[in-house]
């Protein structure tokens, strides 16, 4: 063999042994999903029915990174969600409500009369920053479970802003339970609406004085929809003994693939309701709803009822002299528990 031919492969050999000891270098993946956030319409957040929506276009994207040992065996480290999600501001001010964890991220478009708008002509606020920040960018990152309320100004057009008020908790809490003013008296002893409280596993909405109208308002153009799997309803006091607007509402959510748990009216006492208000608050009327109610849910699928009314007369609840409507005592801790209880056996 020739002797310079014969120092070339002992060379080549030398530096092929020394490359395979040698560890691999890491190397980065980031993958993204195409996103096309669609714009919103406007309104308020009160029980008036008004026009609104809780943003559109929800987009999921992950954000991760992957390293290789020195076996060459490569490793995904867990990735970051991404959700992005498009809201309006408008003159009206509206308020939407919005469910996130610790461990995503959210991003909010905004836009008005139906155009995007530019960062850099918006300005963000967080309530609570314990809770989460948003950058100027519009990337909220959430930083423990709370609540907190982010409102976006327009800086030009200073009457026209937003407000998100956004719920951070587990992502196990996959329901959402809607009342009036009897579920607000599961919760506090004072008039007025409960918001956005996560208690039990689910995320509360009761209304004061709250109909149909309200909740279809509500759920479907403030709160995302995406957020939750299970809606529990304690409705149709204020109704007057008329099921069908809630079979329209509920045969929406079913449409939306909802699984419903639907709770029965409880009595009211006709001998302390005012003279009259019997033809809309008394047990005829209530028996009538409740009545409808149980017949429509025996032929859906994925409908349950919660008998509140069995359960009510059975432990001969305290209903005030004062309107005959509501119970005592308030907060109704004791009621709220049951109902959670048997939510928990349905949803499982």
């Amino acid at each position: 063999m020739n002797k310079k031919l014969g120092k070339v492969l002992l060379l080549t050999s030398a530096v092929l042994s020394l490359s395979l000891m040698s560890p691999c270098l890491s190397a980065s993946v980031y993958a993204t999903a195409d996103t096309s956030g669609a714009s919103a319409n406007s309104g308020t957040a009160d029980s008036t029915g008004t026009s609104d929506s809780s943003g559109t276009g929800a987009t999921d994207n992950t954000a991760g990174t992957g390293t290789q040992d020195t076996n060459g065996t490569e490793t995904v480290e867990p990735q970051i969600e991404i959700v992005e999600k498009t809201y309006e501001i408008t003159t009206q001010n509206p308020t939407n409500y919005k469910k996130t964890s610790v461990g995503e991220s959210l991003k909010i478009n905004i836009t008005r009369n139906g155009k995007k708008v530019k960062y850099k002509d918006l300005q963000f606020k967080s309530s609570n920053k314990k809770v989460a920040a948003i950058s100027s960018k519009g990337i909220i990152t959430p930083k423990k479970n709370g609540t907190t309320v982010i409102t976006v100004n327009h800086k030009k057009y200073a009457d026209n802003r937003c407000r998100i008020f956004l719920i951070v908790a587990d992502k196990s809490v996959r329901t959402l339970y809607y009342g009036d003013s009897r579920s607000v008296d599961l919760f506090t002893p004072e008039p007025g609406h409960v918001l956005g409280k996560v208690s039990k596993g689910m995320v509360i909405f009761a209304l004061d004085g709250g109909r149909c109208y309200d909740m279809e308002d509500m759920l479907f153009k403030h709160v995302d929809l995406d957020d939750y799997d299970t809606i529990v309803s304690w409705m149709g006091a204020n109704n007057y003994g008329n099921f069908n607007p809630y079979k329209k509402l509920y045969k929406k959510l079913l449409k939306k693939k909802k699984k419903l748990i639907l709770c029965t009216v409880g009595p009211s006492k006709d001998a302390y309701l005012v003279p009259g208000d019997e033809n809309y608050f008394g047990n005829y009327v209530i028996d009538v709803f409740n009545r409808n109610m149980r017949a429509w849910a025996k032929e859906q699928k994925h409908v349950s009822i919660i008998d509140l009314h069995h359960y009510l007369v059975v432990h001969n609840v305290h209903i005030e002299t004062r309107d005959g409507v509501h119970y005592l005592p308030k907060p109704y801790k004791e009621l709220w528990n049951y109902i959670a209880k048997k939510v928990k056996k349905l949803t499982k």
